[in-house]
């Protein structure tokens, strides 16, 4: 019975695993939404993009329909534009490389994601934006989880994790602004208060000025 609900709990569209719907998500819509469009570009230089964690490439794409010259990073050769790049290390890119950072549900998996944060802020150019979605594992239905069933926010996310963000966790990564969601089905709008109890998932922004 346990393993069914947590094979339920991981394919539920409310970000708890994600599942079919990972790139669908309302936290993921939230994100792509503070993503300027630079498709109309002026003539010069192009913007820059860098994907980290890029999967199967899905938000590269996007980036690059956005008008960004896009550069994609990840452990695993699941995209044909990857880069293979640890970013648990330094990566190989100058400071001040990157007009936009992108980062959906990557720092979970990271063991050290202080350091992954200074390295964004490094690779940031002045003015540029990194946005980063995470699960919040301290959202209200894990004490439900707990009490009922004994099924712990590690059991009930899609993969693997190292790391189970607090709403205190997230504000220690010093973000410009975080977001989430609430309610989760029907209407989902998106919320800058209460995120750490009510929304499934945390979306930040880190601005370089």
């Amino acid at each position: 019975m346990i393993k069914s609900l947590q094979y339920l709990l991981q394919r539920m569209p409310i970000d708890l695993g994600q599942g079919s719907f990972h790139h669908k998500t309302k936290g993921k819509r939230i994100a792509l939404a503070l993503i300027p469009d630079r498709s109309n570009y002026a003539s010069g230089q192009q913007p820059t993009a860098l994907d980290i964690g890029c999967n199967d490439g899905y938000y590269s794409e996007i980036l690059k329909k956005r008008g960004y010259k896009t550069t994609s990073i990840d452990v695993f050769r699941n995209y044909e534009s990857v880069i293979i790049a640890d970013a648990d290390k330094t990566l190989p890119f100058p400071d001040n490389s990157f007009d936009v950072i992108w980062s959906t549900e990557v720092i979970e998996h990271l063991k050290d994601p202080n350091f992954t944060i200074s390295e964004i802020r490094r690779m940031l150019k002045p003015e540029g934006i990194a946005v980063l979605t995470t699960p919040n594992s301290h959202f209200w239905l894990y004490p439900v989880l707990w009490t009922l069933f004994k099924i712990t926010p590690k059991q009930a996310q899609n993969q693997p994790h190292l790391q189970f963000f607090s709403i205190d966790d997230i504000r220690k990564l010093r973000p410009s602004h975080i977001y989430g969601f609430f309610p989760y089905i029907l209407l989902k709008f998106r919320i800058a208060r209460l995120v750490g109890p009510l929304s499934p998932t945390f979306v930040f922004s880190i601005a370089k000025k």
